[in-house]
């Protein structure tokens, strides 16, 4: 095992990694396709159960009778509790409650289509029966079953989905830092996560935490990704798998180990089409169970929130905290079964939708299929009046999805825009979802539809470019290297700051240049260092076949860090490539 690791790590550290995805089995780099169909179940997901369990429980927030501040799963840390004294928390925990199919059938029944628990958290105790360490839930605790195997027969016996939780960081292990971590590494971390890969039936993600630790680095965490891919290749990771998560969760380039990126307890403000997201968030304060958090979002907040990051592109990861005797809080299962009611009726607005193609109305959000546009209405019109969009929008017909029998609602293009006529009476009162077929000819595929196979995506779409750089350079020399991946490309005039002028003297006001034959304007913003770009400066790009628009790919990796899918993106925001959603963006800075 150490010499293999070794090896990786070696491999990694005299090659750039820039294929799409990571080799599987055999050293073949995944095809665009490839990736799609790894994914594709779990972006249809959209919802998902998350389940923070553990010790912790046992405390529940209180320590040496004192209410200990911050999550309850942080408790060892935050009240700065030794292992000596942790450990009997452990040996205390022993949840005679808990009922497998009981909790996978409530997730079921929430409209949940996976479930991802906590394996391992950062306090080190392992919910498994694991062989290489006797701090597990069959050697350390009275309970003497193990949790992860339980729950992993009750998905397989529901047909749901399981994904493990695993923390890089330990704190119960001596050798989890400092000089020893290649011990710790190689002996433990490792072996641990192969036994969860090998004895617990088909894993789908592996959802790593903890990376931020001074011994770990997107080197390792690039190579793990690699080993823990070759073995099991259809597997899905998280980003949090290495070092290059940043501002909302998301990975600085599409070099980044993961598979997709991991915002916490917070929706991005604008949608990401293209991009592969979840969004983990807690119902109250805290992740573990706290006996005295009672700080509870209402399932109406939750609903539209699910709503909110369907409508951008991502799935949304709810939490659980179940107590110490393996019982999820009654204020949780009210939440997920009305969350469950509304999904039963207006599921298919959720599930296997993209990012809304449109802008974010007052009144709610939009979904997209192929073929159809999703209107989720919080704010139900007073007078019976819904603008839904441009009065150009091609929409033949328009229902409400909770009428089995689709009934037609009326609709006017007027100078507000397209009209849909609605009853007076919200069918709900949280989110009312209203359909709209669009025509025949609006039917083709757009990036992020999945209906159609990759290689019919990738070789019917026009596809928007919104250029950005990462250089290492002078601005001067940015500029060229753009051109240089386009053949037929220029540069055109530049014009400098001067003095008592915006932004740093000398550096590039303004510069024109043509890619693809397409002008391109680029305006230095007051901002130091930094490029902005408006939404007439982005450069359309006619891909008329396969070879074409892979030609184009191969062309603009090169030299370029961050690759980014079609879309309008301030400057400050950095995305990665997916799939075959074919759009790039790279943020220039200025020496």
């Amino acid at each position: 095992m150490t010499r293999m690791w070794l090896l990786l790590l070696v491999a990694l550290a005299v090659c750039a990694v820039t294929t799409l995805g990571a080799a599987a089995a055999g050293g073949a780099p995944e095809t665009p396709a490839e990736h799609d169909a790894r994914l594709d179940w779990w972006r249809d997901a959209r919802f998902g159960l998350f389940i923070h369990w553990g010790p912790y429980a046992v405390p529940a927030g209180i320590h040496q009778g004192q209410p200990v501040s911050g999550t309850g799963e942080w408790i060892m840390y935050t009240a700065q509790i030794p292992v000596s004294e942790y450990e009997p928390y452990a040996r205390q925990f022993n949840p005679r409650e808990f009922d497998a199919d009981a909790w996978v059938r409530l997730a079921r029944d929430a409209g949940m289509k996976y479930i991802v628990i906590t394996s391992k958290h950062h306090d080190g105790f392992c919910l498994w029966d694991s062989p290489v360490s006797d701090y597990d839930i069959m050697d350390f605790s009275p309970f003497k079953r193990d949790i992860l195997k339980e729950l992993a027969d009750a998905c397989r016996r529901q047909g749901m989905p399981l994904g493990f939780y695993y923390s890089i960081m330990d704190w119960h292990h001596p050798q989890a830092t400092g000089a020893d971590f290649p011990k710790y590494r190689d002996g433990y971390m490792i072996p641990q996560l192969e036994e969860l890969l090998a004895g617990y039936g088909d894993i789908g993600v592996l959802w790593f935490d903890g990376y931020w630790i001074d011994e770990w680095t997107e080197a390792q965490g690039r190579a793990l990704y690699d080993h823990l891919r070759g073995i099991r290749p259809d597997l899905i990771i998280n980003n949090r798998i290495g070092r290059c998560r940043e501002k909302e969760g998301m990975s600085q380039s599409a070099e980044c180990a993961g598979d997709f990126g991991t915002p916490e307890q917070e929706i991005p403000a604008e949608g990401l089409p293209g991009v592969d997201w979840e969004t983990c968030m807690t119902m109250n304060d805290t992740w573990g169970f706290k006996a005295d958090d009672h700080n509870w979002k209402s399932a109406d907040v939750l609903i539209r929130q699910l709503v909110d990051v369907a409508s951008k592109g991502g799935n949304f990861l709810l939490n659980v905290g179940p107590t110490a005797e393996g019982l999820i809080p009654p204020s949780s299962v009210e939440r997920l079964q009305r969350m469950g009611r509304w999904l039963a009726v207006n599921g298919e607005a959720v599930y296997g939708t993209t990012a809304s193609p449109l802008d974010r109305p007052a009144w709610g959000r939009y979904t997209k299929k192929t073929g159809r546009i999703f209107a989720h209405v919080f704010e139900w019109p007073a007078d019976g009046r819904l603008v839904v969009a441009h009065a150009t929008m091609p929409v033949i017909r328009a229902y409400l999805l909770a009428d089995k029998t689709q009934n037609p609602l009326p609709m006017e293009t007027t100078g507000e825009g397209l009209v849909i006529g609605v009853p007076d009476q919200a069918p709900d009162p949280v989110a009312a979802v209203i359909v709209m077929e669009l025509s025949e000819d609006s039917r083709r595929p757009t990036a992020g539809d999945r209906s159609e196979s990759s290689a019919e995506r990738r070789s019917t779409l026009t596809h928007k470019i919104t250029p950005f750089l990462m250089f290492e350079g002078s601005a001067e020399e940015a500029m060229r290297f753009y051109v240089s991946v386009f053949p037929g490309s220029d540069i055109g005039t530049m014009v400098r700051y001067g003095p008592g002028e915006p932004g740093p003297e000398g550096s590039i006001q303004r510069a024109d240049f043509t890619l693809a034959g397409q002008p391109v304007i680029c305006i230095d913003s007051p901002i130091p260092h930094a490029f902005t770009f408006t939404p007439a400066m982005s450069l359309f790009v006619e891909c008329a076949d396969e070879a074409e628009l892979d030609r184009l790919v191969e062309q603009l990796s090169k030299g370029g860090e961050v690759l980014m899918p079609p879309g309008d993106y301030g400057f400050s925001r950095k995305f990665g490539w997916v799939n075959d959603r074919f759009g790039v963006s790279w943020q220039l800075n200025l020496q």
